[in-house]
């Protein structure tokens, strides 16, 4: 049996049987007498440190700071991780985000070393398919390769909100596949449960664990090459494999019953929609010939931020002719010279338009075709894309008849094979480490790192339970999208205890409050705005008349969301309403001289105190109606 190039044998490959046995040895010398599974370390290694390096410099996003926020102030339950939340079911990401926020809240340095964790577990399962599909031979080593340098993954693994459903998307895919194979060359009950416990593990990680359905239909008929193409054939086939089938579908009708019925629970619906055909076809392009076949022979080129701590594909339309080139080399080289060539490239058509359709029904009615430059909805794409590549080199597990004539009877072909697989694989790791260094400014470029940092220092040395005035944050750090998690006390919601917590969310009413300012610090607070006309010096011509103080304003506050300071005089406590023309809030009257702050949506001309005892003497001296200001008394 040939293989491309035949140099299996150099290192003494071990038989079928025992693969995946010895595949276990670790014994002392397992390195120095294995220099393949060496090399695949040495790359994985690589892998980790590139990626590390990229990951250190980022920091949180977004959609990171509401799902710790959501995280803090939610118990650990049913309903926590099996919410339809923004579209997504993801128990397994939600779960994450509890217990960081529990053990370490927004702590960058934990979360980089889970992914970490992560990317090393997917990296240790993709070799697993891999040997699995091709036994441990030299030419493994260019699938693993190309799968743990591409840059395809960059976008998905640096946004931690986006890592929490790829990365165990991807790592049950791959463990998947390899359960699948093994049960369809060796069907068995086991075997079955087994694949079904990775297909399960999917779903609890990101809906779009449906899109490896279709594949695994493609990639049977890959893993059995022998089968032909005739119902006959493909009958005896399913009946044998009948089973697996089976557990799949069950466990897929259970899921979507679920999804539905949460989604609609949630009012969150799944939005799908179909978009205009012309909107469709330029997101279809932009998925496959700018971004999919550019990442796979080692791109993007460039960049263009996006957003605060990300970036879309921005390659040259000469780069992007040049992968094309590369791509229908080896394509058509492939169905040249390898039998199994034009299965295994429409099993990764039909996974890539799978997923291409399920975004271009979710994403892109919102986003439109620009989502096609998106990378991060293709890095789940790298793992068939690794197995098609394999197959496209190498033969499978006992596999009799891989190469065409061609290959078998022109010898020079072998010699000018082998360069070219070294030409590609050198050029996609070059391409690849450009890429990830053209990236990594992006990352680095995420400007909320240093307001997190000094808001989670400055919450240490405020007093206990002190007063925080409730506003919109004064950064853009949550932003429009989560409009209910752009409040202080949400973003603060990690920092603080549950009964601190508790009081910040309550508060409708302040004493001595503290405003949070765009550095991230905390200062006394003030308002700024509207305020009263100016009085005699001397007198208090705003006194509790039979339960009521007016306070006019200079001039009419229009409906908005104020701050509203009043400072007064009083003989005792009491308690009454404070309203502003439709909005009213209740209000704490102190002893003393005191001044009193409340936050509501409202407008008119005056200030009014309501229901408070008639025989109170209580004297308001002045009155504003605006915003928050750091105090300068």
């Amino acid at each position: 049996m040939s293989t491309l190039p035949d140099a299996g044998r150099a290192v003494g490959l071990r038989s079928p049987a025992t693969e995946l046995e010895d595949d276990e040895d670790y014994s002392p010398g397992w390195l120095r007498s294995d220099p393949v599974r060496a090399a695949a370390l040495a790359i994985a290694l690589l892998s980790l440190l590139i990626h590390w390096a990229v990951l250190r410099e980022g920091y949180f996003l977004t959609d990171d700071f509401m799902l710790s926020t959501r995280a803090a102030e939610t118990e650990l339950s049913f309903s926590y991780l099996f919410r339809v939340h923004t579209g997504h079911l993801e128990p397994i990401g939600f779960g994450y985000m509890w217990l960081l926020t529990a053990v370490a809240p927004l702590s960058w340095p934990i979360a980089v070393l889970s992914i970490v964790v992560g990317q090393a577990i997917l990296l240790i399962l993709v070799w697993r398919l891999l040997l699995e599909l091709f036994e441990r031979r030299p030419l493994v080593l260019v699938p693993f390769a190309l799968f743990a340098m591409s840059p395809l993954t960059l976008t998905a693994f640096s946004w931690l909100s986006a890592t929490i459903i790829w990365l165990p998307l991807m790592i049950s895919t791959a463990g998947l596949l390899r359960a699948h194979i093994r049960y369809v060359r060796s069907p068995s009950v086991k075997g079955a449960i087994a694949a079904l416990a990775w297909l399960v593990l999917g779903m609890l990680s990101f809906e779009k664990i449906l899109v490896v359905l279709p594949y695994l239909v493609a990639i049977t008929l890959v893993a059995r090459p022998e089968i032909r193409l005739r119902l006959r054939d493909l009958l005896r086939l399913l009946r044998r494999t009948a089973l697996v089938w089976v557990l799949y579908a069950f466990a897929t009708g259970t899921y979507l019953a679920y999804y539905l019925w949460a989604s609609a629970r949630a009012d969150a619906g799944s939005r799908l929609q179909p978009p205009e055909p012309g909107v469709l076809l330029d997101f279809m392009f932009l998925t496959v010939m700018k971004s999919f076949v550019p990442g796979a022979v080692g791109g993007p080129w460039d960049w263009f931020s996006a957003n605060a701590g990300g970036a879309l594909q921005s390659s040259p339309e000469a780069f992007i002719w040049m992968t094309w080139i590369v791509a229908f080399a080896v394509v058509t080289t492939s169905l040249w010279l390898r039998r199994l060539a034009a299965r295994a490239w429409f099993a990764l058509a039909v996974y890539v338009a799978a997923s291409a359709g399920v975004l271009a029904l979710s994403r892109v009615p919102i986003i439109g075709a620009i989502a096609g430059l998106e990378t991060r909805y293709l890095a789940d794409a790298t793992v068939p894309l690794a197995v098609t590549l394999g197959v496209c080199l190498m033969p499978l597990r006992g596999e009799k008849r891989p190469w065409f004539p061609a290959y078998r009877n022109v010898p020079q072909l072998r010699p000018a094979l082998r360069v070219g697989v070294s030409v590609v694989l050198v050029l996609f790791v070059a391409l690849s480490l450009r890429a990830t260094g053209s990236y990594a400014p992006y990352v680095a470029a995420n400007p909320y790192r240093p307001f997190v940092e000094t808001v989670r220092s400055e919450v240490k040395t405020l007093p206990p339970k002190a007063e925080i005035y409730d506003d919109w944050i004064p950064v853009d750090v949550i932003g429009p999208l989560f409009l209910e998690y752009n409040y202080v006390s949400r973003f603060l919601a990690p920092f603080v205890d549950d009964e601190w917590r508790s009081q910040l969310y309550g508060a409708t009413e302040y004493r001595d409050p503290y405003v949070l300012t765009k550095e991230g610090t905390f200062v006394r607070m003030d308002v700024a705005g509207v305020t009263n006309p100016e009085k005699p010096e001397g007198s208090c011509p705003w006194l509790n008349d039979g339960g009521v103080i007016r306070v006019p304003l200079y001039a009419s506050a229009f409906d908005w969301s104020w701050a509203v300071r009043i400072s007064y005089l009083a003989d005792r406590d009491a308690e009454g309403t404070l309203r502003l023309g439709k909005a009213a809030v209740p209000i704490t009257i102190h002893e003393g001289l005191n001044r009193a702050f409340v936050h509501l949506v409202g407008g008119g001309p005056e200030v009014v105190i309501t229901g408070l005892p008639p025989e109170a003497k209580i004297c308001v001296g002045d009155a504003a109606v605006g915003t928050p200001i750091p105090s300068t008394s």
